[in-house]
């Protein structure tokens, strides 16, 4: 068994009580200790401090007799003090005679690059599908101002402009040009990077944007009905929450799209949940989804879409993980669907 350990492409750990007994040398090398080193050493010594408490609870729990959790995400303290996102695996075996877990650790690294640049393409592909309707809206925004600034050069040409006219037109135009900056700041929020806040952020904020950007996408019979009720901050990045709730106003639109006896409703609801978090519910009347189809729509590369890929509610889902939060679907075909999303205060309440 030790020269299929010590052969093994997967970085092993063995540990007992939370004390490293064995490590081949797969896992020295991806920690940058040596074997000697490792053994004897504690194993929460070697875990990144976001995920102690929970690899804490985890060894209280372990035991050779009980099946143990597989691959949960966690990251290895590397001995240069970076974090190496791995993914692990604990099985019981019988070492030296002793009960032993061990762990099977496997650098993602690459895997969660990959993710990232996903995420990255996602965004800007939900962008780039609402661009005509930004453009719309910018276009209308300041066409109407450019319309006032010009009916004010004419007017000057003929003399003095009455105050009071003066005043309007002053007003038509910053009306116009704070809309415009308004879009763009909507856009800004999407397509910029900022992954690695955690908040505060205002949802109702973001979620008023992903209604702005998403307008130029509806069809003539299809609207957006907001109501946002209690406590606005939650934990989470704009850019990451932001992301999260357009494309669920999207693939509401979508689901409307696909039938023509839906009344048009998309209904986004922000309110506080009972357990003290923020509860944000974006429902729809659209074509809705089976059971079977709902139970899958969270899967990587699972699309009922010709064009579709996949990706956008698997990338959706590892967002709300992300900022702490809990997504859930409800779906019955012909009548529509309602994902809900529960995330954490700002406060960690």
């Amino acid at each position: 068994m030790r020269d299929l350990m010590d052969a093994s492409p997967d970085a092993l750990v063995g540990h007992r009580d939370g004390v490293i007994v064995y490590v081949n040398a797969k896992a020295a090398a991806l920690s940058g200790y040596s074997p000697s080193e490792l053994v004897g050493l504690r194993l929460l010594d070697l875990v990144g401090p976001k995920h102690r408490t929970n690899v804490s609870e985890r060894i209280a729990l372990l035991h050779p007799s009980r099946p143990a959790p597989v691959e949960i995400e966690e990251s290895l303290l590397h001995r240069n003090g970076r974090e190496v996102p791995i993914e692990v695996a604990e099985v019981p075996i019988v070492l030296d005679g002793k009960p032993t877990m061990l762990g099977h650790l496997r650098d993602i690294t690459r895997r969660k690059e990959l993710e990232s640049w996903l995420r990255v393409e996602d965004r800007l592909a939900s962008i780039g599908t609402l661009a005509a309707g930004v453009v719309h809206e910018v276009n209308n925004a300041l066409s109407g101002a450019l319309g006032h600034v010009e009916l004010l050069s004419e007017t000057l040409d003929d003399g003095p402009i009455d105050a009071e006219v003066l005043r309007e037109s002053l007003s038509t135009i910053r009306d116009g040009i704070l809309r415009a900056v308004g879009v763009a700041r909507d856009v800004t929020l999407f397509a910029r990077r900022g992954e690695g806040s955690t908040g505060p952020t205002d949802i109702h904020r973001v979620l008023e944007s992903c209604a702005t950007l998403a307008k130029g996408r509806l069809p003539g019979r299809v609207r957006i009905i907001r109501r946002f009720e209690g406590n606005p901050m939650v934990r989470g990045s704009s850019e990451r929450l932001g992301q999260i709730f357009l494309n669920l106003i999207l693939n509401a639109i979508d689901a409307i799209v696909e039938t023509e006896s839906a009344s048009g409703e998309i209904r986004v609801f922000a309110h506080d949940g009972p357990d003290g978090r923020v509860v944000v519910e974006v429902s729809d009347d659209g074509i809705g989804m089976s059971r079977e189809v709902s139970e899958r729509s969270f899967d990587p590369l699972f699309t009922t879409k010709p064009q579709g890929t996949g990706l956008g509610l698997s990338i959706v889902r590892s967002l709300v993980e992300e900022v702490g939060g809990v997504i859930g679907v409800e779906s019955v075909l012909g009548a529509g669907t309602v994902f809900r999303v529960s995330l954490e205060t700002a406060g960690g309440a």
